[in-house]
């Protein structure tokens, strides 16, 4: 087994549907690799692993670990934790931008870039950005998710209804959409070295594999190799043209014509 002061600690910073379910159902068949999904998210009886599970239990016996002067020991504590308790050599901590708040110290402001950022920076460890650039399309699969429930398919989903899209909502929603995305150009600013993938980019569609430009990334960017034999588990919820998706089209296409998004409707 691996020292476990040599594990590599990877934080991979990312946007709610932008693909990074389908890449932990690739990763995760590297044997030295775990991607250990949102460990600063909602699903807290269902992952051992997480954040508060452990902050839960360490607290009883360290109540002043839980004040907010305290985050960045809290932080390397958990981290070494997730290192002592796992085998492989790569640790992957999925944290969703709606997820990166849990290490303020006092208060700082409404506006200010949350402190996880900085403690990560600071600590050198490795960070993947994966961005969904097409927000017509990151809009779409969001309102498909939340009108079906199904979040994640490892198989063809059949019956599903075209979308019926609020055109008024959907463009407030867009424009929203991209000042968060300059808020994260921003954000990604800060790590010059980090690797960043792209949704479009990122799968090759006709073998469920990495594309070659992206398993090449990786690859350097986790120390690993192999990662261009590996398949992704889970498929795209909707694949087509906006005509196979959405049911309104036309008068989604005339409220986005002459916008920033209109060429993200094709």
């Amino acid at each position: 087994m691996p020292d476990d002061k040599n594990k590599k600690i990877v934080f991979l910073f990312a946007r709610q549907r932008s693909g990074t379910g389908a890449l932990s159902s690739l990763l995760n068949q590297h044997p030295a690799c775990n991607y250990l999904g949102e460990v600063f998210g909602d699903a807290i009886e269902q992952h051992p692993m997480h954040y508060f599970n452990w902050l839960r239990d360490v607290v009883t016996s360290e109540p002043d670990l839980i004040l907010p002067d305290r985050s960045e020991m809290r932080l390397q504590r958990y981290l070494g934790h997730l290192r002592e308790s796992l085998t492989e050599q790569v640790l992957i901590l999925d944290v969703k931008l709606s997820q990166a708040h849990q290490f303020e110290p006092y208060d700082r402001g409404v506006n200010a870039r949350p402190n996880l950022f900085s403690m990560v920076k600071a600590s050198g460890y490795g960070v993947l950005f994966v961005r969904r650039r097409n927000l017509v399309r990151t809009y779409l699969s969001r309102l498909s998710a939340d009108k079906s429930g199904i979040w994640h398919a490892t198989g063809s989903v059949q019956g599903l209804a075209k979308l019926q899209v609020d055109t008024n909502h959907m463009v407030n929603s867009l424009k929203k959409m991209a000042r968060r995305e300059r808020y994260i150009d921003n954000l990604a600013a800060l790590f010059p070295d980090a690797c960043e993938l792209e949704y479009a980019e990122l799968f090759d569609s006709s073998t469920n594999s990495l594309t070659s430009k992206a398993a090449q990334a990786l690859e350097v960017a986790l120390g690993i190799d192999s990662l261009g034999e590996l398949r992704t588990m889970q498929q795209k919820l909707r694949p087509g043209s906006l005509e196979d998706i959405v049911e309104n089209c036309a008068e989604v296409r005339l409220a986005l014509a002459g916008t920033q998004f209109e060429e993200m409707a094709h």
